[in-house]
């Protein structure tokens, strides 16, 4: 059991859970202790940006992904210092994103050592107990058994779908779409956001002789 107590505590380190980070550790008011805890290996993927299909684009062209308001030609700098050739009106691959991000948190880890301390923490917080003066984290799949905070941030991202009732029952093998396609003669997708149209490209392009409902 480890007591040592963190200014903040970040849970998830997706998209909105390494930006808190990054802004953080790119303020200089308050020197702070910072834990980011991610239950995978890998911070600023999230869901969204963890795909290695480069056919999975981002929906919003490239020269309004910056993650700085103040800097609006952050990203498209970067990729250029990638040499990635992409342009205003763009739509890259969200892998590339993903590895922008990681990028965003290297460099701000980097330029705050002096100042602020940052931990990564790979577990899964199973519950959080307010206590006195903060908040007690209990994890599993770390050797930490908890940790202390003083704040807390929950950037847990979207919950995992219920499989609706009919296909509950073990007539049909489910799977939540994560990038790569299944490997079948035939795919129903229930829903038709951006999701699917991820499903129906990566499938398209893997199993061009499947059939899609």
């Amino acid at each position: 059991m480890n007591d040592e107590r963190f200014d903040v505590a970040i849970v998830g380190a997706g998209f909105c859970g390494t930006m808190v980070a990054v802004q953080l550790l790119r303020s200089r008011k308050h020197s702070l202790s910072i834990a980011l805890i991610e239950k995978s290996a890998d911070c600023g993927l999230g869901l969204a940006y963890r795909t290695e299909d480069p056919q999975h684009l981002l929906n919003v062209v490239a020269g309004r992904m910056s993650a700085f308001p103040e800097d609006p030609d952050h990203f498209l700098n970067w990729l250029a210092g990638q040499a990635i050739v992409a342009e205003f009106g763009s739509f890259v691959p969200r892998m590339v994103y993903g590895r922008y991000l990681k990028s965003c948190l290297s460099d701000a880890v980097a330029n705050a050592r002096a100042f602020h301390r940052i931990e990564f923490v790979c577990a899964q917080v199973t519950s959080v107990d307010v206590v006195v003066d903060g908040a007690r984290l209990t994890l599993s799949g770390s050797e930490r058994e908890q940790l202390l905070s003083q704040r807390v941030v929950l950037a847990l991202g979207n919950m995992p779908p219920r499989a609706p009732r009919p296909f509950a029952e073990g007539q049909i093998e489910l799977m939540e779409f994560r990038g790569k396609a299944p490997t079948t003669r035939a795919v129903l997708l229930v829903g038709a956001g951006l999701t699917a149209v991820d499903a129906v490209l990566s499938v398209s392009a893997s199993q061009p002789e499947a059939k899609i409902y």
